[in-house]
């Protein structure tokens, strides 16, 4: 079962859209756009890459377990410039707590759009985010990096 998910929901039936979906679980999507390399940076990314590039394209994919305090726990899946944020809320709070979580995760990532379960189309418009100021700027994103970072350094400290 999915963490924030209550037990009883059927994921896979609910992909297959034979399900609803649960209305403690929400979907937003967040285009991300290229980053134009200029002066320095461009030198800095030649030098360090070997590579004359233009632009960082955003070709990563993630899936991210992540928590932010003061918002919602669930998942981030990016594929290349599209990321996803699967949301989970406590199904007991109110409509005006909803719309109070959903007004600070719009805050905290800038152009993503809720998707409406009930509509088979949604005009999404790029955010003017790159991938530099997704890097910078996710702090759930940083705060998974800094759990990385230190689990790796416990599994080195460890005898072989």
């Amino acid at each position: 079962m999915l963490a924030g998910v209550e037990s009883g929901f059927d994921a896979i039936a609910y992909i297959r859209g034979d399900a609803s979906c649960l209305p403690s679980v929400q979907l937003f999507l967040q285009l991300i756009v290229p980053t134009r390399l200029f002066g320095e940076a461009k030198k800095r990314v030649e030098l360090e890459t070997g590579k004359q590039l233009e632009e960082i394209l955003p070709d990563f994919q993630r899936i991210v377990v992540f928590e932010q305090r003061g918002l919602r726990s669930g998942y981030l899946v990016a594929m290349n410039g599209y990321v996803f944020y699967i949301l989970f809320s406590n199904p007991e709070n109110t409509a005006a707590e909803y719309r109070s979580l959903e007004k600070r995760f719009y805050a905290a990532t800038p152009g993503a759009k809720r998707l409406d379960p009930s509509t088979a189309n949604t005009v999404i418009y790029p955010s003017s985010l790159s991938m530099v100021d997704v890097a910078k700027n996710a702090s759930f994103l940083l705060s998974n990096v800094a759990r990385t970072a230190r689990w790796v350094k416990e599994r080195q400290s460890q005898p072989k």
